[in-house]
């Protein structure tokens, strides 16, 4: 709660350090710690899929020149690389930023910030592709960056109003193309 409350992050390492404490136990050595957080997130890390547009959507858009930076709320780092790795898809990407590797959490303009930057971009020459309305869009939209909201579930509350709204990923390059012209 209060990484949602404040948009500072909380690693995984820290929370199992604090509920150590609370319980008597010693802080355990690095290794430990690391062990302990890698057996915690390998159920999720295997968890993950693809959609089946996934691949064919990043390959066209890397080849028509987009470069593309992952930013990701995440009690872990390493977690997220993991799957980025497992699935296949890291090397779409020029960085991946997650809350625990910056501190903050989306929608802080912070993260999306850093990314831009490290993408040579710029606010008015970004787009945020998110499926969250109140984390992905709202963030975005604060800095003045386009965004897409991939919608797979019905939203029942819209705080902010996307460029556009897409069910699959495939729509991406002509939602993005028809952007432009605007």
């Amino acid at each position: 709660m209060f990484s949602q409350e404040t948009g500072i992050e909380t690693t995984t390492s820290r929370v199992l350090e604090e509920v150590l404490a609370r319980i008597a136990t010693p802080k355990p050595l690095p290794w430990t710690m690391n062990k302990l957080t890698r057996s915690f997130f390998e159920p999720e890390i295997k968890s993950w899929v693809l959609y089946d547009d996934t691949i064919s959507t990043l390959s066209t858009l890397r080849d028509h020149g987009y470069r593309f930076a992952l930013v990701s709320n995440s009690r872990s780092h390493w977690a997220v690389v993991e799957i980025m790795k497992r699935l296949k898809i890291d090397h779409y990407f020029q960085t991946i930023l997650t809350s625990a590797s910056v501190g903050l959490r989306k929608p802080r303009p912070e993260i999306y910030l850093r990314a831009i930057n490290i993408l040579g971009s710029s606010s008015d020459s970004t787009v945020m592709i998110g499926n969250s309305l109140e984390i992905d869009v709202l963030g975005a939209k604060k800095l003045g960056i386009r965004a897409l909201h991939v919608e797979r579930e019905i939203a029942e509350e819209r705080p902010v109003a996307p460029d556009a709204t897409i069910k699959s990923l495939s729509e991406i390059p002509e939602v993005i193309n028809e952007l432009n012209k605007s």
